[in-house]
């Protein structure tokens, strides 16, 4: 059992690093470059149900009520006289069968076939091409609602470069696409590894609760924010996932304490409890069913589940208070079901509101914060989970996270060299061709003995952040101790060497400039793994060093003095 649990909190702490690294990868990731896009708010004519007219609308502003299946919407403008060639559209559908025209042409059409057999249309945004030479014509889209309430307002179609457009949408998404996807890979990851283990130890089931909760509230905030194309455009397979997710979220999170429960062995509570558990799984069925047979379909439901998903954290948070107050457990526990009760009532309250209401003005595109509610619950249900099984092996966790730290340089954040001696050995086993980069900062000792040791740690940090900012793409940047440093370039066959040390010379000259105290001051040097022969880390890394040197002495020589002699001159040198 021991060694079981020890597999359990490894996988778990894997888990935890996948989707660590997978956080900082996409924002490593992230595109540097701008480009514009336009959003068409402007402008519109609406016609409802051809006895409601409205003329140079503003669709921010635009608010509809009691929208009802069958209800025809079309809607008119004119595409901007500047629009450039090869540019796509992207425009959310919601529970419509929508065509779009461009001066009578169809351009994109979604629906029509499905809602004649009473099927669920998806809701969703959709990314198109418009036709080159499309600027200053009439764009009309119309829309044949399929739902009752399916909108109570309608978004601004945005217009992107066709070649950067689903990039940028998925920029401006960043963080809950960080946070869906680390929660799905998450929950995936536990509930496989959890349910292989489940019939050889029942104690998982915590573990698997975890899994399930999290893999469903990671596709859920996926769907909700339209960003389900990175997968697939089907819109209706992304409803079905996102209304299964949701519906089914509450059945995990009361089923964590199922054995507190057991143990307090009292039976109004017991009773209670699994009746509840009951009616959930027979509520999702049966909502399920409905929609499959085409009888209702899942969004009518939204509004009964938003408010017994509140009903099942509140219940919760009763569980947890009595283990709280009896057993002194599940204290981390309490933090996280509390921001997801705040965050839930929050979207709740403020989707009646603007549902039902004007007080906030129109409402755009619904964005939910219940997401990070979740995920502060998921965090809070690990931790709970770590420490209810694994007291035992504590010793064992901190020596593992002190091996990490001696990873890290505590000063600048940058990797030891116990790391970067990891590095070499791993560039001997490659075959990849590589570069080594030798920094030595100049008058570091004329900075601690002058200004002293505060001074110089400064001015170590100044040059460690300005080699973070410029090599941040995939090298690895160690301080080697002192003022020395590295970076380590693991593949230059398209790395263009020159370029980034002149960027880094930019960025310090810069930053010397707006300093009145130190002025930052380095020689470095640089070797190709190519033009040593059978190179080995350790002598490229010489190399680059001798080099460093030689670039150093010249440095002192240019300035009439030797090095020793230089490290007595003061900051101005």
């Amino acid at each position: 059992m021991h060694k079981l649990r020890s597999t359990i909190l490894h996988v778990v702490l894997f888990v935890l690093a996948v989707a660590s690294f997978l956080t900082i990868y996409i924002r490593a990731s992230q595109a540097q470059n701008e480009y514009n896009r336009a959003e068409l708010k402007t402008g519109w004519t609406v016609k409802i149900n051809n006895t409601q007219d409205y003329s140079d609308v503003n669709l921010d502003d635009f608010h509809v009520k009691n929208v009802k299946r069958g209800d025809w919407f079309v809607l008119k403008t004119t595409l901007p006289a500047d629009l450039p060639d090869k540019v796509g559209m992207l425009i959310r559908v919601p529970y419509s069968a929508t065509d779009v025209y461009v001066d009578g042409e169809n351009v994109y059409s979604y629906g029509l076939d499905d809602y004649e057999t009473n099927r669920l249309l998806g809701a969703g945004c959709v990314y198109f091409g418009l036709p080159d030479g499309s600027a200053g014509k009439q764009l009309k889209i119309t829309m044949l609602v399929t739902e009752d309430r399916a909108f109570s307002t309608i978004d601004a179609p945005l217009v992107y470069d066709a070649l950067y457009g689903i990039g940028i949408f998925y920029r401006e998404r960043l963080l809950p696409l960080t946070v869906s996807i680390t929660l799905i890979l998450a929950g995936f990851t536990v509930t496989i590894v959890t349910f292989a283990m489940y019939f050889k130890s029942f104690s998982i089931e915590r573990l698997l609760c975890i899994g399930v909760f999290s893999l469903c509230i990671g596709c859920w905030t996926l769907c909700s924010y339209n960003l389900n194309f990175l997968f697939t455009d089907n819109l209706r397979l992304k409803s079905y996932l996102e209304y299964f997710s949701l519906y089914l979220c509450p059945v995990p999170m009361l089923l964590y304490f199922r054995e507190d429960v057991e143990k307090r062995a009292k039976k109004w509570e017991t009773r209670f409890y699994f009746a509840a558990i009951f009616i959930l799984i027979q509520l999702f069925l049966i909502t399920s069913g409905l929609n499959c047979f085409n009888i209702i379909h899942f969004p009518i439901f939204f509004e009964f589940y938003l408010g017994l998903i509140v009903c099942t954290v509140i219940y919760s948070s009763v569980l947890i208070w009595r283990d709280v107050k009896s057993e002194h457990k599940h204290n981390w526990l309490m933090w996280g079901v509390a921001a997801l009760l705040l965050f839930s009532l929050r979207d709740i309250v403020t989707y009646v509101l603007k549902t039902y209401t004007t007080l906030f003005g129109a409402q755009r595109s619904y964005r939910s914060y219940t997401a990070a509610g979740a995920f502060v619950f998921i965090m809070a249900l690990m931790a709970d989970f770590v420490i209810e099984i694994r007291r035992s092996t504590y010793m064992e966790a901190e020596n593992v996270l002190l091996t990490r730290l001696a990873y890290n340089d505590v000063l600048t954040g940058l990797s030891t060299r116990r790391r970067i001696e990891e590095v070499f050995r791993e560039l001997d086993k490659s075959n990849q061709e590589y570069a080594i980069i030798q920094f030595d900062l100049n008058n570091l000792k004329m900075v601690n003995d002058n200004l002293g040791h505060e001074m110089g740690d400064k001015l170590i940090v100044r040059f460690a952040n300005a080699l973070r900012e410029i090599y941040c793409h995939g090298e690895t940047i160690g301080r080697m101790g002192g003022d020395e440093f590295v970076v380590i370039v693991p593949d230059v066959s398209e790395y263009k060497l020159d370029v980034t040390l002149a960027k880094l010379d930019m960025l310090v000259e810069e930053g010397n400039k707006k300093s009145e105290d130190i002025k930052v001051s380095y020689s470095c040097g640089h070797c190709y793994s190519e033009e040593i022969r059978n190179p080995m880390a350790t002598a490229v890394y010489v190399e680059a060093d001798k080099r460093m040197y030689v670039e150093k002495e010249k440095y002192y020589k240019a300035r009439g003095y030797g090095r020793r002699h230089g490290d007595q001159q003061n900051t101005g040198v």
